[in-house]
C-alpha cells in the first residue's frame, strides 16, 4: 500500500509523525488490526504523554490512500526495546 501524507498524533494533540522510524500494521481476514511503531523520541513524548499514566493511550493515524482521507484510532498497549541515548529515547510500542 502506497500511503501519502501519513500523520500520527495522540488525542492530546501531540504529533509524533516526525519521530517514526518504522511502522508495521497487521490485519487478519476478520478485519482485526494491530501493529507496532518504532520511534526515536527527542521531544519527550514518552515522558510527557505515556510515562505518566497506566491507561491505554489513544493515537490517531490519518492518511490519504487512493484519493480518500482515512482516520484510524488505535490504542498503545505496550512497549519494548527501549534504549536511552542521552536526551533521546529509542523504543517500539505496540498498538491495537
Amino acid at each position: 500500500m502506497n500511503v501519502q501524507s501519513l500523520n500520527v498524533e495522540s488525542l492530546s494533540g501531540q504529533g509524533i509523525s516526525s519521530l517514526i522510524q518504522s511502522l508495521t500494521i497487521y490485519e487478519n481476514i476478520n478485519g482485526y488490526m494491530r501493529g507496532k511503531l518504532h520511534l526515536f523520541d527527542g521531544i519527550g513524548f514518552y515522558d510527557k504523554i505515556i510515562g505518566i499514566t497506566n491507561k491505554l493511550i489513544p493515537i490517531n493515524f490519518s492518511f490519504n490512500y487512493l484519493g480518500v482521507e482515512h482516520n484510524i484510532l488505535f490504542y498503545i498497549d505496550g512497549f519494548s526495546d527501549m534504549q536511552i541515548k542521552r536526551s533521546k529515547k529509542d523504543y517500539t510500542f505496540r498498538f491495537s
